[in-house]
């Protein structure tokens, strides 16, 4: 009886217990693949379902720094909305180029800019913004922020007056990029 609760060396019980090891490592592996493989797929679903060219996104809320809700004036024609921040080398790089450009002729054939931050700590905007041509806004409503697929800096998005997407682009703007803004301008 001694010998079945407690096996010598010659026993197959290391074996044993060396291949229930293996096994269960290998179920920890196959279960982490699992998980990774459901990650990277949802993560695809999302990077599809961003606002492509002709997408209608939900009405743009805006939020000030302490959370009251700005009241953004009635886009004439359309909306630029530039999603930007100012730890980004890109945006600060494309802000003196074509972007410059782009805003300017964005303003001259009368659309409202919007300028979005990804985060609430970011400073060195109005804390009250006004409904004007040009608006800071430190926060959207979620809604807006899942359907337009914002996740990169720079990204522009020029939307008409309905808030359907005439124009996109994520990364600094190229000549050919910006020529490609101006005439999606109304």
């Amino acid at each position: 009886m001694r010998k079945l609760l407690n096996p010598g060396r010659n026993s197959a019980a290391p074996v044993k217990s060396r291949l229930l090891t293996f096994r269960s490592a290998f179920a920890v592996l196959l279960v982490l693949n699992t998980c990774a493989l459901v990650a990277a797929l949802s993560l695809y679903i999302v990077a599809r379902r961003q606002a492509g060219i002709g997408a209608q996104l939900a009405p743009v809320e805006a939020f000030a720094r302490d959370g009251r809700p700005v009241r953004l004036a009635a886009a004439k024609d359309c909306r630029v909305v530039r999603y930007e921040s100012e730890s980004c080398a890109f945006c600060r790089l494309d802000s003196r180029g074509n972007w410059a450009r782009l805003r300017t002729a964005a303003l001259t054939r009368g659309c409202q800019i919007l300028h979005l931050q990804p985060t609430l700590s970011e400073g060195g905007l109005p804390e009250d913004p006004t409904g004007g041509s040009e608006v800071h806004i430190r926060a959207v409503s979620p809604r807006f922020a899942v359907d337009s697929g914002l996740q990169a800096t720079p990204t522009v998005l020029v939307l008409d007056r309905t808030s359907k997407v005439v124009w996109r682009h994520v990364g600094v703007l190229s000549g050919s990029d910006l020529r490609a803004a101006i005439r999606s301008l109304p």
